[in-house]
């Protein structure tokens, strides 16, 4: 009984300085989505409600929950609020460049305190950089290959670099002094450009 009065009820919506609107109920939420924004002109996206349930999928079904607070005799408001919509804009214009690698910088990563940065390169070295002052503190080689992996200790200790060739070197962040050097095959190298972190101390 109660499916048959819903199928015959009114339901309206009060548009913007308008009269009510005659909405069918199996309207979805994309319907009245599209609906709302012709009547304001916009482009937004919107939460439905009737009473204070959420239209998630059909008109209908969210006016079978509430059974006991639906009459016929009036018409059913649906009120619809604008959702919180991140817009993230590109990048259009590079706020600071330090030049110095003379080929592609294949990775680079932070210290703990994100006061400095290392960058290895497709030129086989290592550098160091201060973000304060965003200039160069430190340029290492002792690479053969791209050094493809660039890891700081989690003290910022050392810095631990890995190239094409198999060689893990070990970096003082301070001095840029060569520590060591052990080596990987290659395989292992390519398995450690996959991790997000390296673990090496």
């Amino acid at each position: 009984w109660y499916q048959r009065r819903v199928r015959e009820a009114v339901v309206s919506t009060q548009s913007t300085g308008g009269s009510p609107l005659e909405i069918p109920l199996d309207a979805t939420t994309n319907q009245l989505q599209v609906l709302v924004n012709a009547l304001l002109g916009a482009e937004e996206k919107y939460q439905f409600h009737v009473n204070d349930y959420e239209i998630t999928d059909c008109l209908r079904k969210t006016l079978v929950q509430q059974e006991n607070d639906i009459s016929t005799e009036n018409a059913i408001e649906i009120r619809y609020e604008p959702q919180a919509v991140f817009r993230v804009k590109a990048v259009t214009r590079c706020t600071s460049s330090m030049p110095g690698h003379g080929e592609a910088v294949i990775n680079l990563a932070f210290n703990n305190d994100g006061t400095q940065l290392a960058s290895g390169s497709g030129d086989a070295s290592v550098r160091f950089w201060d973000l304060t002052t965003e200039s160069p503190l430190h340029v290492c080689k002792a690479h053969k290959q791209w050094v493809l992996v660039i890891a700081w200790h989690p003290a910022s200790r050392y810095v631990a670099s890995a190239c094409k060739k198999g060689d893990i070197c070990i970096w003082d962040p301070k001095s840029g002094t060569h520590i060591g050097k052990n080596p990987l095959r290659p395989q292992e190298i390519h398995q450690l450009t996959r991790l997000a972190t390296v673990t090496l101390f």
